[in-house]
């Protein structure tokens, strides 16, 4: 950063402290570098030079939320459906994958969302977690109400 004064409007002391004090750092990594930055400030009148001012700025990473995108499967009627982690198309920018679960906000219409306890279907309830590991594995599923075909999973009504 350089301020140049004009000798037709030579800038104040109060000039250069404000242009100092507006002096900003941005960091726009999603993964930011955890060694410091450091800004040296010098001001001249043109002939001679300030002390050296420091200031040293830490950026410390924010935990950026999962990112969960719609995502439309395929299932044969009266046929229990496996759901699969990339059924829930959830991505996190800072964590790892292992780490990582699903809520179920919604159930649907029609047919019942139903998760594996040990060796028994047992149906989800609103707000029930589960984690990818246990998705993973096959342990939940989408049971569709017998006869039912059609779109479900937005309360719906099949077809």
């Amino acid at each position: 950063l350089v301020l140049l004064a004009l000798m037709v409007m030579p800038l104040t002391l109060a000039d250069y402290m404000q242009a100092i004090k507006n002096i900003t750092f941005t960091n726009s990594s999603e993964d930011p570098s955890t060694v410091p930055r450091i800004i040296t400030v010098t001001v001249t009148d043109g002939g001679n030079y300030s002390n050296t001012a420091t200031t040293t700025v830490n950026v410390v990473a924010v935990n950026d939320a999962p990112v969960a995108a719609p995502v439309n499967v395929t299932g044969t009627e009266d046929t229990p459906l496996i759901l699969g982690w990339s059924t829930f198309g959830v991505t996190d920018v800072d964590s790892p994958a292992s780490s990582l679960g699903i809520k179920i906000t919604q159930l649907p219409g029609e047919g019942k969302l139903q998760y594996l306890d040990g060796s028994t279907w047992k149906d989800v309830a609103n707000n029930q977690t589960f984690s990818k590991a246990d998705i993973d594995a096959g342990k939940l599923r989408f049971l569709p109400d017998a006869n039912e075909s059609g779109v479900n999973g937005y309360g719906g009504t099949g077809m």
